[in-house]
């Protein structure tokens, strides 16, 4: 089974899905206890070792981010027909596939050794795969890879638990439990046991048994998340797709901003960006970005050349007529040498009198900063990726205030921002970087 979701009009697809678990054989049994006669008995149920078509839950978990996709077997990677350097992001999953399947075969590892390289974003999952390839003693083993590019050390075999819970730097509150086999997926029996190195960081533990790291997160010259169990097996839908939209939010590139800062409004007949530098040190152009998530960006304009110097700044104006009911901005200023820089990210959309509210910053950083349209008292409630409430406070608002909430005290990922004002309610998704 494959899976797509095809990307707004004038965009590139943003992520390949490789679905990469093949492994069905009697390792998979599920052991069922059939009386005091016959005891606990092995029983061939299929849907419950191998459904082949996992891919389902890891294109709803895409989806839920807002991101564009294809999918496809790893067989058509590493027969050369589809190339990972054609997307920005590529999420693997390889189930409990293992040494006699090979989690990621030689062919596959140089593919990926290739991407990364480049600069590519890789989220990669498998309870396997550190048995597979970073054990000394197996048969396959590529310490290299897997210390190198995937930046983890493995451990051991089994993590002795279903559960994972997040660190409290990484993925706060982002607690789960994988499959027995009780579930509707497959009973991930030994997940690998994995730490940290090169550079990378645990960002999710398993919670009791052996207590080691489940997943690693690396942000170098490419960027990483690496699961030591299979997403596909994670019991709850909104805890694996909150879990998917936090590894996006985590992969997502965030440059510092020079000078450069973006305003812009919606007209009604077009959305009319203003960026303004303070100076311009070696600036060759600028390039207008939108999208349709706040994450995977695509070029909108023609190169603007630069008109500063090193002693003053211009200001510069570009109207997008083409515009989608709601969209995302920024600017990427590129240097002589190559080098890029990015602005502030704005959110415009479509004039509708009914908005309670709008996102000034959205990806935010140090804050969320927010428009208000009403003239009467309100609520703002910033609920995290599993709808714990972080953040509430109650505002007399006038219309066309702004409001900030403060964010450094908050793990990167997903949020949800609610302003409620008499009878009325809206909700927006903001991403903390």
């Amino acid at each position: 089974m494959v899976a797509a979701r095809t990307p707004s009009e004038g965009s590139k697809i943003g992520y390949l899905i490789v679905d990469g678990f093949d492994r069905l054989d009697r390792s998979a049994l599920i052991v069922q206890n059939e009386g005091a006669v016959l005891g606990n008995v092995k029983r061939m149920f299929l849907e419950r070792m191998n459904r082949f078509d996992y891919m389902i839950e890891h294109a709803e978990g895409l989806a839920n981010c807002n991101i564009s996709f294809d999918g496809c077997q790893n067989e058509a990677v590493s027969s050369g027909n589809i190339a990972l350097s054609g997307y920005s992001g590529v999420e693997w999953f390889t189930g409990e596939e293992s040494t006699v399947d090979k989690s990621l075969d030689s062919t596959e590892r140089t593919m990926l050794k290739t991407y990364l390289d480049n600069g590519g974003s890789l989220i990669l999952s498998g309870s396997e795969i550190g048995w597979d390839i970073g054990r000394a003693a197996s048969p396959n083993a590529d310490l290299t890879f897997y210390n190198n590019y995937l930046k983890a050390t493995y451990v051991d075999d089994d993590a002795n638990t279903y559960n994972f819970s997040g660190t409290p730097v990484f993925f706060t509150a982002q607690n789960g439990t994988f499959d027995n086999s009780t579930n509707g997926y497959y009973d991930v029996d030994a997940p690998d046991r994995i730490t940290a190195t090169g550079g990378s960081s645990v960002i999710l533990n398993y919670s009791g048994g052996t207590a080691d790291g489940a997943a690693a997160g690396f942000l170098g010259n490419y960027r990483l998340v690496y699961f030591a169990f299979p997403l596909e097996a994670i019991t709850s839908a909104s805890v694996r797709n909150n879990l998917m939209c936090n590894a996006i939010a985590f992969l997502t590139p965030t440059l510092p901003v020079k000078g450069l800062v973006l305003t812009g409004e919606n007209t009604s007949v077009e959305n009319k960006l203003t960026f303004e530098t303070k100076s311009e040190i070696n600036t060759k152009y600028f390039i207008v970005e939108r999208s349709e998530n706040g994450i995977m960006f695509d070029s909108i304009s023609p190169a603007i050349s630069s008109r500063g110097n090193v002693n003053e700044g211009r200001k510069y104006v570009y109207s997008d007529k083409n515009y989608p009911a709601s969209a995302y901005y920024r600017i990427k200023e590129v240097d002589m040498d190559g080098k890029f820089s990015l602005s502030n990210t704005i959110l415009l959309k479509a004039k509708n009198a009914g908005s309670l509210f709008k996102l000034a910053t959205n990806p935010a950083r140090a804050s969320i900063r927010l428009e208000v349209f009403v003239n009467q008292p309100l609520t703002l409630v910033l609920r995290n990726s599993t709808g714990q409430v972080v953040y509430q406070e109650s505002k007399t608002a006038g219309s066309g205030r702004f409001y900030t909430i403060p964010t450094q005290n908050l793990s990167k990922g997903m949020y949800s921002i609610t302003v409620s004002a008499g009878n009325k309610t809206q909700t927006e998704k903001v991403l903390i970087q």
